[in-house]
């Protein structure tokens, strides 16, 4: 596979766009409109894109992402602390206490890219193939691979 963080993306710019998405999941067409997008300088079937998180999430030291689901992301302590779940109320008013412990979380958001979606940059369509989430620029970017499509 080719290499993640690569040296050689630096000339990510905007002018992705959304040409096929998963309908699926009852969504409307993503908003690329923050995403950074760049070919790979020796694999020009491969593009790089960079999805923007919108969480305010510190930085790797103080805590992790977990990729859950299909566009979910949660944005863990480090290093884990468990706290007492908070009480809640029921549609029919009934306070409920929780038991146990869970972890302790910054934030849980989700990105607007998912596999198999198929965006346009550059005069090509590609395919979403998979990513991973990575701090960069003092912020958290989710880091998608996507494959050129062919003609048919």
């Amino acid at each position: 596979m080719l290499e993640i963080n690569a040296p050689q993306f630096n000339d990510f710019r905007s002018g992705l766009s959304a040409a096929l998405w998963s309908r699926m999941l009852d969504r409307s067409a993503p908003d690329l409109s923050g995403c950074l997008a760049a070919r790979h300088p020796d694999a020009a079937w491969w593009l790089r894109i960079l999805e923007p998180l919108p969480t305010k999430a510190p930085s790797p030291a103080l805590c992790y992402p977990y990729c859950c689901y299909s566009r979910s992301v949660i944005f863990y302590a480090r290093p884990h602390r468990t706290v007492r779940p908070r009480p809640y109320r029921d549609i029919g008013g009934k306070l409920h206490v929780g038991t146990g412990k869970v972890f302790v979380e910054f934030d849980h958001v989700q990105h607007a890219l998912t596999w198999d979606d198929v965006v346009h940059f550059d005069g090509d369509n590609f395919t979403i193939q998979g990513g991973q989430v990575i701090w960069l620029r003092k912020r958290w970017w989710m880091a998608h691979w996507a494959r050129r499509r062919g003609n048919g």
